[in-house]
């Protein structure tokens, strides 16, 4: 049997089911996209995280660590993850998964906040930097997996839309979010760090949970399987 003439069929049938499915995957993930943003606006890492940190500690140096842990999360565990991800019949469920690792990690931080009276604990610092790394490998393996279903669901041509839609949801929503819970959290005498860290961890599960309305073809029963000669 040929086997290439096999190949050739299963892929045209994939091809096919991908680009029937398209226009919906294609609203599904800008929604995504525009959740994670609006999220992502309320642990800013240049004012947000940075002020946090000097709530619990004063030491400049812990400041320092954050672009180390931030790098470290987000280069090396993708490596280790690549070639599970790649045998994933399904990718979109490693994509529920990291967002929920970003949403928990977030939550984690706001409930350590409001439960401990004194805030200044020396175990606090060390904590709220486990959770950050948790956070950005959470993140790096998110960005991994997006990018990898954004290749196996929408066409090269139309991800510059995928883009254009992500971008100007996102960038309209954080603006509204900033102006109307972030400026007014921040007023607050503990500057709302609970409702913050609180609010973001929600806002990435609420992304997470738009996965299960992408429609993604298995990657079994399209990918040929080696037979005897």
């Amino acid at each position: 049997r040929d086997n290439s003439a096999t190949d050739a069929v299963l892929d045209g049938e994939r091809e096919s089911h991908v680009r029937q499915l398209e226009p919906h995957n294609l609203l599904a993930l800008s929604a995504y996209s525009v959740l994670l943003r609006f999220a992502w606006i309320f642990k800013t890492e240049s004012v947000i995280i940075p002020a946090f940190l000097d709530s619990i500690a004063g030491a400049g140096w812990l400041r320092g660590c954050l672009p180390v842990l931030n790098r470290f999360g987000q280069s090396l565990p993708p490596i280790f993850f690549a070639r599970r991800l790649r045998a994933a019949p399904v990718k979109k469920w490693s994509l529920l998964a990291t967002s929920a690792g970003m949403g928990l990690s977030m939550i984690a931080v706001a409930l350590i906040w409001g439960l401990t009276v004194d805030k200044h604990h020396a175990w606090l610092s060390p904590l709220f930097l486990l959770l950050y790394l948790i956070f950005f490998a959470s993140n790096g393996l998110n960005q991994q997996v997006f990018g990898t279903l954004q290749g196996k669901l929408i066409r090269a041509d139309r991800r510059g839309e995928l883009l254009g839609l992500s971008g100007i949801g996102g960038s309209i929503a954080s603006i509204i979010g900033a102006w109307f819970l972030l400026q007014y959290w921040l007023s607050l005498p503990d500057r709302g760090f609970g409702y913050i860290f609180g609010f973001s961890g929600l806002g990435f599960l609420v992304a997470g949970a738009t996965c299960f309305f992408v429609k993604e073809p298995p990657d079994v029963g399209y990918v040929s399987i080696p037979r005897a000669a």
